[in-house]
């Protein structure tokens, strides 16, 4: 083999070459640094990979360490040239592909990016983003905070070798690769420095992925350093996200913590509700205070609406003179008109208290995941004595578990 080729063999090659006598007891054997770069864009250019990442940050400053784990899938698929990712965090979820698309009829092909976010805190909403112009880290930049994860700067990055190694580590020169003596059969060791700091990188020689990297930052006082393992989901097929049934928002930030569901006993809940002319509604407690039973109905649902009205007619019949029967709707956000659809409602219930919401989440969320039609029952003293999912109940059967619940101190149930 001649020198000069030296620099294109693999990291197994070499491995193998400093297997060799006058180099076995050797503390480092060194090698190109494109040999262990050209291996890591093999791993994360031409294939798809599947990384579980443990990230651990720690400040000079701080006694102790912030540790994330997160699972990042990628890559290219070569029989149509896109472009593939999947990040599973603690809370969010992200998807995101690119591929060639035409605007129109007789237009060139352009690559174009789609990224779509879900929650795990918010069930009714998820982030989908467009973009013309190839998947990059910077695209996804602009939609979720910069994760300290090089994978997705070796695999979509717009030049080779890469000069940015996380958005952390920049305009990175690749200064020195080795082979260390303790664990020369399985990795190799890849360094860089740039303005503020320096970066370490371990290879692992079979697969050419990552296995550990470590960020050295000096104007922040802080490390990062990572931990890499093979997460075995590198089939595309099972990576995209099911956003169904959710509305779509421009912004991570609208994706918001769910509140916690009623519970019997809870004391004067805050349930986002609004009088008709959009002060705050208040339970109140005490001394001449009356029951109240809300019935809260989203107004995207006809059905659920009818049912509603008839519910608030059974109830009044039913409890009207220990308890106010109240049609709380929530509100479709954005569409034209709401003093009106609100006039309307307060028509069609009739004599019954009308309160109305914007938020889902802070009203019929918090009696029932995903229901239509849901009722809480709050007795004079501020107390919630029931709160139920009444999407598949009779107005008659929804009377007379209000009425249980106002007879006793535990769930009408």
């Amino acid at each position: 083999m001649r020198c000069r080729s030296l620099p294109l063999v693999s990291l197994a090659c070499w491995v193998a070459l400093a297997a060799v006598p006058s180099l076995a007891g050797a503390q480092r054997v060194g090698l190109p640094v494109e040999t262990a770069l050209e291996d890591l864009r093999r791993a994360y250019r031409t294939e798809t990979f599947s990384d579980h990442v443990t990230i651990s940050v720690q400040r000079d400053s701080a006694p102790g360490r912030i540790v994330e784990d997160l699972r990042i899938s990628g890559g290219r698929r070569l029989t149509d040239d896109s472009r593939r990712v999947r990040i599973d965090l603690n809370v969010l979820d992200v998807y995101a592909i690119a591929a060639e698309a035409r605007s129109g009829d007789g237009d060139e092909a352009a690559m174009k990016a789609t990224v779509l976010v879900t929650s795990d805190r918010d069930d009714s909403r998820y982030v989908r983003r467009e973009f013309d112009g190839d998947l990059t880290a910077r695209t996804l930049e602009r939609i979720i905070p910069p994760l300290p994860t090089p994978q997705l700067d070796l695999a979509f990055s717009d030049q080779w070798p890469p000069t940015r190694f996380t958005p952390y580590a920049e305009e990175i020169r690749w200064t020195e690769a080795w082979l260390p003596n303790a664990d020369r059969g399985v990795a190799a060791h890849l360094s860089g420095e740039f303005a503020n700091g320096t970066v370490r990188v371990v290879i692992d020689v079979d697969s050419g992925r990552l296995r550990r990297f470590s960020i050295r930052r000096d104007d922040l006082a802080m490390t990062i350093e990572g931990e890499v393992r093979d997460a075995r989901e590198a089939d595309p097929s099972g990576w995209t996200l099911d956003a169904g049934g959710r509305d779509p928002v421009e912004r991570v930030a609208d994706l918001r913590r769910r509140a916690a569901l009623l519970e019997v006993g809870d004391r004067s809940p805050d349930l986002g509700l609004l009088l008709p002319g959009g002060r705050p509604f208040v339970v109140r407690e005490g001394e001449g205070a009356r029951a109240v039973a809300i019935i809260c109905v989203r107004e995207s649902d006809d059905e659920a609406r009818d049912a509603c009205i008839a519910a608030l007619g059974a109830v009044g019949a039913s409890v009207g003179e220990t308890a106010a029967p109240v049609g709380a709707l929530v509100v479709r956000p954005g569409r034209a008109g709401l003093a009106e659809r609100l006039s309307a409602w307060q028509d069609s219930i009739g004599g019954a208290s009308m309160l109305w919401s914007p938020s889902p989440e802070s009203s019929i969320e918090r009696i029932a995941r995903g229901t239509s039609l849901g009722v809480v029952v709050i007795d004079g003293a501020g107390v919630v004595r029931d709160s139920f999912d009444a999407g598949a109940m009779s107005a008659d059967d929804i009377a007379a578990r209000v009425k249980r619940a106002l007879e006793t101190d535990g769930a009408g149930g």
